[in-house]
């Protein structure tokens, strides 16, 4: 379906954290994700009380690709208000990881960088 301009909750991005922790208690779905299998945008069902994971930059640098940063936006959709409570799970801003030993099963990809780092990066700065 197409969608009006402004009806954005959150524009596509991926989260520049380790990963956040979703508590979701919405009946209607809002939140949409990138599935890089199939190259298309997937809705995340609505499950009220569910947790919802997604991976950030930090854990795909650490992880050496192993784990993806998850692209997702919201769409603000009906006339239901939505709820959600985001847990956003950092290192300490300016502490260099480097990628984990034996990541990805090959050479690190990353050197080591830390949140305010990648901040950067992911804003194109």
């Amino acid at each position: 379906p197409r969608y009006e301009e402004g009806q954005y909750g959150i524009a596509p991005h991926v989260d520049t954290s380790f990963f956040t922790v979703l508590h979701r208690t919405e009946k209607q779905p809002g939140l949409v994700v990138w599935s890089a299998r199939t190259q298309r945008w997937v809705r995340v069902p609505a499950k009220s009380g569910a947790l919802l994971v997604n991976t950030g930059e930090i854990l795909r640098q650490v992880s050496n690709d192993t784990f993806l940063s998850t692209r997702h936006y919201v769409l603000n959709e009906g006339a239901n208000e939505r709820v959600s409570l985001a847990f956003f799970f950092n290192a300490t801003a300016d502490f260099k990881l480097a990628v984990a030993p034996g990541a990805g099963g090959g050479d690190a990809k990353y050197p080591p960088t830390s949140y305010l780092d990648g901040q950067g990066v992911v804003q194109g700065e």
